[in-house]
């Protein structure tokens, strides 16, 4: 099965008194994953949805990830072991890392003390679930909660 990710971002306003925060809720889908595929929340090569956000470049370039939940649903591998950068290939680059987990499990639930903040000019940030196997049969569904500002 060809790799596929489909990534929605919602945006989201609360009221906090005299206090508005910002934020964004992102789901991405992946099928046919393996341990090399990556998503993007540029959607390179994949679907995007943006729910009531039009430009593209939507994601704040400051921000602080403070949920990220990743769920294996699929495929022959038994665990997950993410990470999140501001360059393709995160973990190649480990100064572009924002998030990365410390023991690798199915489901992973990481909320960072204060989240996790990254500067990403682009306002894109880049992902992958690295499933410890090589078979492209996988489905992983994540949610991140992001945060605009630090």
């Amino acid at each position: 099965m060809a790799y596929a990710a489909t990534v929605t971002v919602t945006p989201i306003t609360a009221h906090l008194g005299d206090r508005v925060q910002e934020g964004f809720s992102v789901t991405i889908a992946e099928t046919g994953a393996k341990n090399t595929d990556q998503w993007d929340t540029a959607g390179a090569g994949t679907g995007v949805t943006l729910a009531g956000v039009t430009d593209t470049d939507w994601l704040p370039a400051m921000g602080r990830i403070v949920r990220y939940v990743a769920d294996l649903t699929a495929g022959t591998g038994t665990t997950l072991d993410p990470v999140v950068g501001t360059v393709t290939d995160p973990a190649s680059t480990p100064t572009s890392v924002v998030l990365e987990n410390g023991t690798a499990a199915d489901p992973i639930d990481l909320q960072p003390a204060d989240g996790a903040a990254y500067y990403a000019p682009t306002g894109i940030l880049y992902g992958r679930n690295v499933v410890n196997d090589a078979t492209a049969d996988h489905a992983i569904t994540t949610k991140i909660l992001i945060l605009s500002g630090w």
